[in-house]
């Protein structure tokens, strides 16, 4: 997917909480993924920042990084019960104030999965460009593959499907 179609895919996903359709149940630890204070930035135009920073296209404009992000972040939702389970969790739903920093943890972990064996680490440039600590960024990564129980590994099959699906600008979400 472009880094257009990104976009599009995150603000159709992103719903502030108590708002009406298209919010979707997240159990997670609020204080992690949680922004202090909502970021003035779109989060399409934050993905676009990052990609275009980060270098993350191929020649035809598609971003494999940021599909896979997307992938992770459906799947990390999908699995946000497991994260909590026994703890104290919060029913809130990808938001304002989370889809960045979700976002921006999903990525990071698809570019090092996607380019695994690179000899400089994502995990600086992507901080700088996300505006969020090394330390922090690093902290949200284990939080999400242990919310994802380390399963990065998407199928030809299943990558296609889900950006097939998503190519569209209709208003619906595909859920894996």
């Amino acid at each position: 997917m472009d880094a257009e179609h990104i976009g599009k895919y995150l603000t159709r996903r992103t719903a502030k909480a108590g708002g009406g359709a298209g919010l979707h149940r997240l159990w997670l630890m609020l204080t992690l993924f949680e922004a202090i204070v909502v970021p003035e930035i779109p989060v399409a135009d934050y993905a676009a920042r990052l990609l275009q920073g980060a270098c993350l296209f191929n020649a035809d404009g598609t971003s494999p990084e940021g599909t896979l992000a997307l992938i992770l972040l459906e799947r990390f939702a999908a699995n946000a019960a497991t994260l909590t389970a026994g703890a104290a969790a919060a029913r809130t739903y990808v938001t304002h104030s989370n889809a960045h920093r979700l976002f921006l943890a999903a990525l990071l972990v698809a570019t090092k999965f996607i380019n695994d064996g690179a000899v400089v680490s994502p995990l600086p440039k992507l901080s700088a460009l996300g505006g969020v600590p090394p330390r922090e960024l690093g902290q949200l990564e284990v939080a999400l593959l242990l919310g994802l129980s380390f399963d990065i590994v998407v199928s030809p099959a299943e990558y296609e499907c889900f950006s097939a699906s998503n190519r569209d600008d209709t208003n619906q979400t595909q859920t894996l």
